[in-house]
């Protein structure tokens, strides 16, 4: 990241980063009234039935970006779509309510639009390495085409070093539920339509300070203005595990040489000769790709063949002569 800096002289107007997060993903408890010595004490809450994604961007200098709202489905009322007041906001939906490559596409066009003219090109987008973002060939070349540099941080660790994480969706989130809270209390419902979250997220993102919190999310992070020292103190909040000291190997305990030092694989079993491969394939919510289908038969266990079980028998029953009189030739006599 330094060195992009440097390189293309990037001043805070010219760096952003974007990251996704739930309208109503926790739930923390709350102060509430009641009796001295009271084993349980319940609270009222209310939730949405329907999953929100909310994608958010903003720069090192506190420009924001409007946000991306994203319903599960196909279809969106006209009073959900236009609910929101936040200038320049969009709405759209997908199959489970969550960004995709498709939508991520669209999205940078939209983060493009709303980059003011006066900040020079390009711009270094800093994102998280989530899969739904690259999992469009058309991506890239979108990036490309807008003269957008993307920047992935570590996986599993932008809670860490990414500054919406670090510094926005904490106090936007703590706004939010107040809302919510207001809003069950004030219209005495306990459920969320689509419309009132939308009205609630956008009052909520008007309330919170998005620019500033942006500007201190990437001096906390390190990322701009560049600083070893943040970047290792946000670093030293992850704990490996627990274990403190090294752990020596025991007198008793016993190694072989023959054990691979980088890979440990357990042995592949020999194929019986009444074993055959699986004719399906557990697709498990993925695109099956021609590289995903050979990685796929590649790794997926073989099927060995069971014994159907044997049919009895059945008796083979003789048919009854028939009642019905038989024809036969005059020349024959019947007896």
């Amino acid at each position: 990241m330094t060195k992009l800096i440097i390189e293309e002289r990037l001043d805070g107007h010219r760096l952003d980063n974007m990251d996704e997060t739930g309208f109503a993903s926790r739930k923390k408890s709350t102060k509430v009234l009641a009796l001295k010595g009271s084993d349980n004490v319940w609270a009222k809450m209310i939730a949405p039935s329907f999953h929100l994604t909310i994608v958010a961007a903003a720069s090192a200098a506190g420009d924001v970006v409007p946000p991306l709202l994203i319903f599960p489905g196909r279809q969106l009322d006209r009073d959900v779509s236009a609910a929101s007041d936040i200038p320049n906001s969009a709405i759209t939906t997908s199959d489970c309510g969550f960004i995709n490559g498709f939508l991520f596409e669209k999205w940078l066009t939209m983060f493009y639009r709303n980059i003011p003219a006066s900040v020079k090109r390009p711009v270094v987008l800093v994102l998280d390495v989530y899969m739904s973002h690259f999992s469009a060939q058309a991506v890239m070349a979108r990036a490309l085409a807008l003269r957008i540099l993307l920047v992935c941080l570590p996986a599993n660790g932008t809670y860490l070093v990414q500054p919406l994480d670090v510094s926005l969706f904490g106090p936007f989130k703590k706004v939010l539920r107040q809302d919510i809270f207001n809003f069950m209390v004030a219209s005495g419902v306990f459920t969320i339509s689509k419309k009132n979250a939308v009205e609630l997220a956008s009052a909520a993102w008007k309330k919170s300070p998005i620019g500033t919190n942006a500007v201190s999310g990437f001096s906390a992070c390190g990322l701009y203005p560049p600083s070893l020292a943040a970047m290792q103190k946000r670093l030293s909040m992850y704990s490996p595990g627990g274990q403190k000291l090294p752990c020596d190997d025991a007198t008793w305990s016993q190694s072989r040489h023959e054990i691979s030092t980088s890979t440990l694989a357990l042995p592949v079993p020999a194929l019986s000769s009444a074993s055959k491969k699986r004719k399906s394939i557990d697709v498990a919510g993925r695109l099956i790709t021609q590289d995903l289908f050979n990685e796929i038969i590649d790794d997926q266990p073989i099927r060995k063949k069971t014994k159907q079980p044997t049919k009895k028998p059945t008796k083979k029953t003789t048919k009854k002569p028939s009642k019905e009189k038989q024809l036969v030739p005059t020349n024959y006599i019947v007896i």
